[in-house]
């Protein structure tokens, strides 16, 4: 069995990483555990730092993308205990990638092309749990906005592996 490396296989990891990341967020209730965090939201960084490689270093936004995560898993990973910002940080880290991922997926989505109807609905639930986390800023609420973006992330390396599918709205 050989497994290929390419952008698609490696943007998926990277949506397992902030997967994995939103679980721990769910998870973590002790400020001295929050390296965890970190830890994994490097190898997410490292993952979509491949996937920018692997595509051929055009897109800039991957770039600036992972070098944020890349700054805040550092800051995760000293353990810092003035995160005042944390729970921010982590709803704009979901709006972003559903925000993202819904310029990238625009022409397919307004076409009505493939599963549309899967990223359209998945970057709804994933910007209307954000903005509602903002407002009540507890635990689970500020995992969900990012739990959804990586399910949004890992669909796309998904997708290929469905039929396809035409389901179009009637005007």
């Amino acid at each position: 069995m050989q497994i290929k490396l390419d952008a698609k296989l490696m943007k998926a990891v990277y949506g397992l990483m902030v997967f994995i990341t939103s679980i721990c967020l769910l998870a973590i209730n002790d400020p001295r555990q929050l390296w965890l965090i970190g830890l994994f939201m490097l190898f997410g960084a490292i993952a979509h730092c491949a996937a920018w490689y692997l595509d051929g270093m055009k897109d800039i936004s991957m770039l600036l993308k992972t070098s944020f995560l890349l700054l805040f898993s550092i800051v995760f990973l000293t353990n810092i205990e003035a995160l005042m910002f944390s729970a921010l940080l982590f709803l704009f880290w979901g709006m972003l990638e559903a925000a993202t991922i819904l310029t990238q997926k625009y022409e397919s989505i307004k076409a009505q092309e493939g599963y549309w109807f899967v990223y359209a609905g998945l970057i709804c639930i994933t910007l209307l749990l954000g903005f509602i986390a903002c407002f009540a800023l507890n635990g689970v609420l500020l995992a969900l906005p990012i739990l959804f973006a990586s399910l949004i992330i890992i669909f796309e390396y998904c997708e290929q592996f469905l039929p396809k599918v035409s389901v179009r709205i009637a005007k």
